[in-house]
């Protein structure tokens, strides 16, 4: 098996000295323990992305994880996943410390997390570019889920990457593995373990979901919680959701959609500490039909 992966990772490139690309500097934040740096064609200059994770031997678990993900997004396409060009593994020294380390090359993009704090965007200009990124994603965690039958497994801030025309982009697939929608409702795999650092949180069209975990209220660090195309679901967690949290957004779920109605829905005590909250049926930038606190 590891061989199988060690060439589906160099399938497309035959080692570091051959990479048709010039690595560049780092980005300050990128997802895990792979570093995010941008880079340029050596044949035409265009800018890249090019993603590295080193280990300390090539049976390293983070190398194994870093080769599924590789393997993933090689072959699976979507607008709003990551774009592949190429990859390769190659033994690098740190002196006389021999590193293996995996390379992905992508289309162009910046962290998230960085690309907002360029941006300084205020107010609805603000909410309304969260709201179409957050669209973006769920529509690539849809794509997965039900064409693909995959399971991301760790959506957050640091999995999300912004293109030059300020799309999002889901990339991260480390822990991508297979999911059983079916199953969905009784052991939802997604909603498992989640980190305690996670500060963006979408659930997407999980048409069998019937229940939100109670933990959703321990993670002290989200700041953004979306729910998306899951008509099953029959009210919030009955602990509530953490006070980190600034903006909610509930589409196409009409049960929680009566429940979180301002002042008049039995939810509305769970999330009216949240200074921004968009609830509606239809539409992705609704009307703000609950509040927004400044």
């Amino acid at each position: 098996m590891f061989k199988f992966l060690k060439e589906v990772v160099s399938g497309s490139g035959s080692g570091l000295k051959d990479l048709p690309y010039t690595i560049g500097e780092p980005y300050s934040t990128a997802w895990g323990s792979w570093t995010h740096h941008r880079g340029t064609s050596k044949d035409d200059g265009s800018p890249v992305s090019i993603f590295s994770l080193s280990g300390s031997n090539a049976q390293d678990r983070h190398l194994a994880a870093g080769r599924n993900g590789v393997k993933r997004l090689r072959t699976v396409r979507h607008p709003n996943i990551l774009s592949f060009l190429h990859s390769t593994e190659a033994e690098v020294f740190d002196g006389s410390t021999a590193k293996h380390t995996i390379y992905i090359v992508t289309e162009p993009v910046m962290p998230l997390s960085e690309k907002l704090k360029e941006l300084k965007l205020e107010g609805t200009q603000r909410d309304e570019y969260y709201a179409w990124g957050l669209h973006q994603i769920s529509k690539a965690v849809s794509f997965l889920n039900n064409d693909c039958k995959l399971v991301h497994g760790n959506v957050c801030l640091a999995s999300v990457v912004v293109t030059q025309t300020l799309d999002w982009k889901l990339h991260a697939f480390d822990v991508l593995s297979e999911f059983d929608s079916s199953n969905e409702a009784s052991n939802n795999p997604m909603l498992q373990g989640l980190p305690i650092a996670l500060q963006i949180l979408g659930i997407s069209h999980c048409k069998n979901l019937q229940h939100l975990p109670d933990y959703l209220s321990e993670l002290s660090s989200l700041k953004t919680l979306s729910i998306l195309s899951c008509p099953q679901i029959p009210y919030l967690p009955v602990s509530g959701l953490p006070a980190s949290l600034r903006e909610l957004y509930i589409k196409d779920c009409p049960m929680l959609t009566a429940r979180c109605q301002q002042n008049a829905g039995a939810d509305w005590p769970k999330i009216s500490h949240i200074p921004n909250i968009q609830v509606r049926e239809e539409g992705f930038l609704p009307e703000m039909t609950a509040k927004r606190r400044r």
